[in-house]
């Protein structure tokens, strides 16, 4: 690792010269970053996070070895060496020979990676707050009101926007080069092209090897070393990863986060606490049930604050708590079942083309007096039925929409004409561009596909690394821990998106290829029941009139921000209250979108906490 916490060199006329560079590096946690200089001194590295493939000899790993590692691949394969790796990184390599600067970022987006560039100069941070810290000198940040928007609209920013104007995401498989004065930039891993590419197996055949990658997928991760734990709610994703773990680790400690009991009905699913205590049983885990009461709330600003960007939904408070207890017990790393709904079909959009296809059969007049049966008083209060009047009302909207506004569809938390009236008009003006602007480019690339294929494409290109996976990986720093999620291995990913479609979905059931590999080694009750998820009462935090939700955004934080309609908050707080719309996910957005103004563009006079900055 870095000698000095603080190391500058540069600048200087000369292109070729290292002096042409100007680095500040300071290393906050040498478990995650890594620096790096061949023997030659013509090569160096700065890695954040890991590597959990590559190829024989070379070792995986984090820190200084995953530096190392690169820095040889890089000698060898040039910007090809990032097609030869896979794990959850963001890295910047100094090539002294021709005075150029490479950064990139893991091919699935799992690490963080933001970056500044103008016409001569890049600025690289795996730190949303450390580059505007880094650049505070240089230039002013403005904030992003499309991004606003768009968060809002859907719940997620797609790469390659951020909260601020002037600062990029860098995308998933992506390795941008700056030399001689030229920025270039290329994709170098696309999923599409596994997608493309699809086989039919025998049955026999494709349960071995679902159940074959998993394992496999796990073992990589168990090679980066240290003591490791697993996420064990009860789901069948979760449920897969612990069975392999299990395999090799007697004394594993797995973790169950949910709230309490009396709360439980704004769970997605209740039956989830014994599910995880049944798996944790059948393979005999060092089992941990974490119960959180209602004042779990008070740390959201701690979490908004270490994942730099607003979030629209309670699971990450679930998230953090787990990870604390882990960290409290001396865990070094937590696997999770995150990317198996993504693999292999888990969410209800995935049924959505098969189920369009059956509305057909039935007159449309019958559709909408379900639909406005389970709208009616007292049948929305009911959870599940308010989900079904919530599905059905969508499934009648999108009958008729494009694929991409369909796809928006499925994460919209307002309409279009419902933000215009929560945006003040001098807010309102400040949007300039299409808020799905990355979504409509992203399946016009897929064009070709079918519906399903199309969904699962988007899925991992542009949800997964901006939302849930961001969540978990950057709290996993934020307590210490590695953060690995064996569904989302590469290898793994290439091989379930070359299953066809028709094998994933059967009428409606999902995940058909990976229960049907998990029969036999997770329990049938898991394997056979209904989807769930890391529930929060949001629904009831939103609607406390003196709850820390609504002092957060009170009149006087409104007023004071001049953006949004005080009256359309408290109208939308009403309706949700009342259960004629659910305005939840969207009062939550809020919430946290408030959190994050107060730490990131109200705070003065902090401290500059750079990991890596590096400026040609």
């Amino acid at each position: 690792m870095l000698e000095k916490d603080l190391i500058v060199i540069g600048p200087n006329d000369t292109a070729t010269d290292r002096e042409a560079f100007s680095i500040v590096a300071k290393v906050k946690d040498e478990k995650y970053i890594g620096y790096w200089t061949d023997k030659t001194e013509q090569i160096t590295v700065f890695i954040s996070g890991y590597l959990s493939n590559v190829p024989k000899p070379f070792q995986t790993g984090t820190g200084r070895a995953a530096a190392q590692t690169l820095a040889a691949l890089y000698a060898k394969y040039s910007t090809q060496a990032f097609v030869h790796i896979d794990g959850a990184f963001s890295v910047a390599i100094l090539d002294w020979r021709r005075g150029a600067i490479i950064v990139g970022r893991d091919k699935l987006g799992i690490g963080r990676a933001y970056l500044c560039r103008d016409r001569d100069t890049v600025t690289f941070s795996d730190s949303l707050s450390d580059l505007i810290q880094a650049q505070s000198r240089e230039r002013e940040f403005d904030l992003d009101f499309d991004s606003i928007y768009t968060f809002l609209m859907i719940g997620w920013i797609p790469a390659p926007y951020s909260m601020f104007r002037g600062v990029e995401k860098l995308p998933p498989g992506t390795v941008i080069e700056s030399c001689d004065g030229n920025l270039t930039q290329t994709t170098y891993y696309d999923v599409l092209n596994s997608i493309a590419h699809v086989s039919r197996r025998p049955r026999e055949m494709l349960r071995q090897q679902v159940a074959m990658q998993l394992d496999r997928s796990v073992k990589r991760g168990l090679a980066l070393g240290g003591r490791w734990g697993s996420f064990l709610s009860g789901g069948v994703d979760s449920s897969s990863g612990v069975s392999s773990l299990a395999q090799t680790n007697s004394a594993l400690p797995t973790y169950f986060g949910g709230f309490a009991p009396w709360l439980n009905r704004y769970l997605p699913n209740p039956e989830e606490p014994a599910m995880s205590e049944l798996v944790a049983a059948c393979f005999k885990t060092d089992h941990h049930m974490l119960w959180l009461g209602p004042e779990a709330l008070e740390g959201t600003p701690e979490i908004v604050g270490a994942l730099e960007e607003p979030v629209s939904d309670g699971g990450c408070i679930v998230l953090s708590e787990v990870m604390r207890a882990a960290q409290q017990q001396k865990v070094d790393g937590l696997m999770t079942g995150i990317g198996g709904d993504f693999l292999f079909t888990g969410e209800r959009r995935h049924m959505v083309p098969n189920l369009l296809r059956f509305m057909r059969m039935v007159p449309n007049f019958i559709w909408r007096g379900i639909n406005w049966l389970s709208g009616i008083q007292p049948f929305v209060r009911n959870a599940r039925i308010s989900q079904i009047h919530f599905d059905l009302t969508r499934l009648l909207a999108v009958r008729t929409l494009s694929m991409e506004d369909m796809y928006a569809g499925f994460f919209r938390q307002a309409e279009a004409s419902e933000l215009r009236s929560l945006f003040l008009p001098e807010a309102y003006t400040k949007l300039t561009r299409d808020p799905l602007s990355e979504i409509n480019t992203q399946f016009r690339r897929v064009r070709e596909l079918n519906p399903l294929s199309q969904i699962l494409y988007l899925d991992l290109k542009a949800n997964v690394p901006d939302d849930l996976v961001r969540e978990a990986e950057t709290l996993g720093r934020h307590f210490g821990l590695t953060i690995y999620n064996p569904f989302l291995d590469a290898e793994f990913v290439d091989f379930a998106m070359s299953i066809p479609t028709a094998e994933m979905v059967s009428g409606l059931k999902l995940k058909v290829p990976l229960k049907t590999a998990m029969r036999g080694r997770v329990p049938d009750k898991v394997l056979n029941r209904k989807k769930g998820g890391l529930g929060s009462p949001i629904r009831w935090w939103v609607t406390q009139s003196d709850g820390f939700v609504a002092k957060v955004l009170s009149r006087d934080n409104l007023e004071r921000r001049k953006i949004f309609s005080v009256e359309t908050i408290e109208r939308f707080r009403n309706a949700t209250a009342n259960g004629t719309r659910d305005y939840s996910k969207l009062l939550w957005s809020l919430f946290t979108l408030e959190l994050w103004l107060q730490q990131f563009t109200d705070r003065k006079n902090n401290e500059v906490n750079t990991n890596v900055r590096i400026t040609q």
